[in-house]
């Protein structure tokens, strides 16, 4: 699976830098800095974990609600918390953000490398390998980048 959607997913997150502090009640309870560091928290994460997984002990298994949102691309709204090894520090700077969509652009092409049973264990979606999980990461950072051009219209 390759990783160009994710590519385009952080150029985006980065032109909304400038406009961190902006907040709309109507469409969410935080601010665009808060949706921009917490899709890279999880990008973050997900990577170190894909990285560190035995690929011996993934295991195949069916989720109707994985099947739903992979077969729509979408994550309804307000219908999951996020965990809190994912939620933003409170002090959101631009510049530090910037220096995170760096370090992740260039860490990109080694997902394409690790083994394809490399794992990640979703929460409510149980294992997904290397290929499940980019394309999950996909449609997690695509929901919060809608929910910021919300906030910007």
């Amino acid at each position: 699976m390759k990783t160009g959607l994710l590519e385009l997913q952080l150029k985006e997150l980065r032109e909304y830098l400038p406009v961190i502090d902006q907040k709309n009640i109507s469409v969410s309870a935080v601010n665009v800095g808060w949706h921009i560091s917490h899709s890279l928290k999880v990008l973050h994460n997900v990577f170190q974990i894909l990285e560190n997984s035995d690929p011996k002990r993934f295991k195949k298994q069916f989720s109707f609600l994985r099947h739903y949102i992979f077969l729509f691309r979408r994550i309804p709204r307000g219908k999951a918390k996020a965990p809190s090894a994912v939620l933003p520090d409170k002090d959101l700077q631009a510049a530090i953000l910037e220096k995170e969509i760096e370090h992740l652009r260039h860490q990109l092409p080694q997902l394409q490398d690790l083994p394809k049973k490399a794992f990640y264990r979703h929460h409510m979606f149980g294992d997904l390998n290397r290929d499940q999980t980019i394309k999950f990461l996909g449609i997690h950072t695509e929901h919060h980048l809608k929910i910021v051009r919300d906030i910007l219209k």
